[in-house]
């Protein structure tokens, strides 16, 4: 189970390759204000992407703090992260275009898990 993870999570990492905001080798994952959950989350899945994949790949993954998911959609539109935890109520919103996004959808971005 651990080298499918792996091996799903390399795969997703050269598929953003190309389309990656911070540069070819380091990303960025926006999470939310320190003190809550998603921050050390976050902190958790940079450190596991840079251990598994800088020495073959040279690909690190930095989190950095935010204002949570509605932030993060707008940096990730913004091309200031690469990566994003997100609530899935934000994300639904966003996608379907509901709520704050009503009438302007953000569908560039993909989903790999819930939390």
């Amino acid at each position: 189970m651990k080298k499918l993870f792996v091996l799903v999570l390399t795969i997703f990492v050269l598929l953003i390759g190309n389309n990656s905001f911070a540069d070819d080798k380091n990303l960025i994952i926006a999470t939310a204000t320190p003190g809550g959950t998603y921050y050390p989350v976050g902190v958790a899945i940079g450190t596991f992407i840079s251990i598994k994949l800088k020495a073959s790949y040279g690909i690190q993954a930095t989190a950095i703090n935010s204002a949570g998911s509605g932030e993060n959609i707008s940096m990730m539109k913004k091309k200031e992260a690469d990566l994003a935890l997100l609530q899935s109520l934000f994300a639904h919103e966003a996608y379907s275009g509901e709520g704050m996004y009503a009438g302007k959808p953000e569908r560039d971005f993909r989903a790999i898990t819930m939390l």
